[in-house]
């Protein structure tokens, strides 16, 4: 099974025909798209992509302009209650279940760290209920994906600029990094550049202990931040959850 994370940036814009085509080139089988709004370009995406994806779920946003989360899917999903999230953020979490595939999971957009004393205590609170949320996750077989807006200081960046780090590794240790799993402990791989042309790794996917085994490869493809789709590189997961239409990893885009 092929699950992947993309940031529309902004809601997609005049970019979806753009966006649409990386999606189907990747072939999954269920996709998150975070920066998914309430507004035409985001719905024009839907549409494009409802052939091949039928099954969607996404939280309604509160604002056309909020940031949000919608997940796609080849096979029937059911769409759960969020496990956790401060109040007024449920389009910041979309968490659905796979029921033939057995598999749930949580689409996250985290907010960013923003550049006032308010905005900061903001995503340490939907931080803090992430990881109140952490044990019920790693529970059964479970994937939390998405664009989380942090990393590992001087890693997933090279210097230490990275608000809510310590949550980000409290909650590396109850569930699984996947990417960092299959690559190793001291890879290097942004999937996001500031305007200053920092690299950051801050789209991210998590599995529960139990899938751990399962997984087959965690990539990201450049190619859509490279080609100005977007400002983020796609990220992908192969897990073996059975019979799969993916004999090995499509290309990463270079």
């Amino acid at each position: 099974m092929r699950i992947l994370t993309l940031n529309l940036r902004a809601g997609g814009g005049t970019r979806i025909a753009a966006l649409a085509d990386h999606i189907r080139r990747a072939e999954p089988d269920l996709a998150v798209l975070t920066e998914f709004r309430a507004t035409a370009p985001s719905q024009s995406l839907l549409r494009s992509l409802k052939d091949e994806f039928p099954h969607v779920h996404c939280n309604l946003a509160p604002a056309p302009s909020s940031n949000g989360v919608a997940v796609i899917s080849r096979h029937a999903l059911r769409a759960e209650s969020v496990t956790g999230v401060i109040a007024g953020e449920g389009h910041r979490w979309a968490e659905v279940v796979l029921p033939v595939q057995g598999i749930r999971v949580v689409g996250l957009y985290v907010p960013g760290s923003g550049d006032t004393a308010q905005t900061r205590a903001f995503k340490a609170r939907f931080w803090a209920a992430m990881l109140d949320a952490a044990p019920s996750l790693a529970e059964g077989r479970t994937v939390v994906i998405g664009d989380v807006n942090t990393g590992q200081h001087q890693i997933d960046e090279t210097g230490a600029t990275f608000l809510c780090a310590d949550q980000f590794e409290e909650f590396g240790k109850v569930l699984v990094d996947a990417w960092r799993e299959t690559n190793g402990a001291d890879a290097r791989e942004p999937s996001w550049y500031s305007h200053v042309q920092n690299g950051f790794r801050i789209d991210h996917a998590f599995v529960s202990p139990s899938l751990a085994q399962s997984i087959k490869g965690c990539w990201y493809d450049h190619a859509p931040r490279r080609a100005r789709s977007t400002d983020h590189s796609m990220l992908l997961l192969d897990l073996e959850t059975g019979p799969s239409r993916h004999a090995r990893p499509v290309a990463a885009g270079a």
